[in-house]
């Protein structure tokens, strides 16, 4: 079988947050909501309402509205622009579409396995222009579970045609991304972020690196060209 690699997707190969923080602050200087709180108060709630993506967007919209006590219309903006204006242009790192080019020229399958909601999650990625190097994507929504069941880990192996223990499993959260690949049998390579890890879990990654570049560095010095 061959060897993959298979990413999550926001806050590893792309940089979630930081799409977040663009469109909290253009959406402060822009929407014309009379908003009481200073740009970084703004943003700093948006941020810690949002729960890095984790909080179930219906969730999100209702604490927003209350936090900011927006009308109905203005809710429905904001909702609207998050969508387009966080997604329509994905923050992804320098060097990254090369650094997946070389994975590939080095006989890496690559894959992508993201919690979240289908349409939002393939607008990012088609917007990033990774598409053509993404062999599998598995988006729980339309799959049916959420990571880290080990199901939908399987489906990418399985859907890769590669083996386990040969290929790597590259995400941020501890929980969903390191700890539920690595009961499949991936090598794990953490994207911390600058963020401790969780206490669910005992430390159980290959290696870790602040971001996407940095793992797929030490990926690339470790492993390319090894049998």
């Amino acid at each position: 079988m061959s060897r993959g690699i298979v990413f999550d997707l926001d806050d590893t190969l792309i940089d979630r947050t930081q799409a977040v923080v663009n469109f909290a602050n253009e959406f402060w200087f822009e929407s014309g909501v009379q908003i009481n709180l200073s740009q970084i108060d703004f943003l700093s709630t948006v941020l810690r309402l949002d729960g890095t993506g984790y909080t179930p967007r219906d969730l999100f919209f209702q604490s927003v509205i209350e936090a900011f006590d927006l009308t109905t219309r203005q809710a429905k903006q904001f909702e609207l622009r998050f969508y387009d204006s966080a997604w329509r242009l994905p923050v992804v790192l320098p060097g990254t579409n090369e650094a997946l080019v070389r994975l590939r020229e080095h006989g890496y399958k690559l894959g992508v396995v993201s919690n979240g909601r289908t349409e939002a999650q393939l607008n990012k990625l088609a917007a990033t222009g990774f598409l053509p190097l993404i062999d599998v994507v598995l988006i729980s929504e339309s799959f049916g579970v959420k990571k880290p069941d080990p199901s939908i880990f399987k489906a990418a192996v399985d859907g890769l045609a590669i083996e386990p223990k040969d290929s790597w499993f590259v995400g941020d959260h501890p929980l969903n991304d390191i700890w539920g690949s690595k009961q499949i049998g991936f090598k794990t390579a953490w994207v911390h972020r600058n963020r401790p890890w969780s206490t669910e879990v005992a430390p159980c990654y290959d290696l870790m690196g602040e971001d996407l570049i940095a793992v797929l560095s030490k990926i690339e010095h470790h492993c390319l060209g090894a049998p």
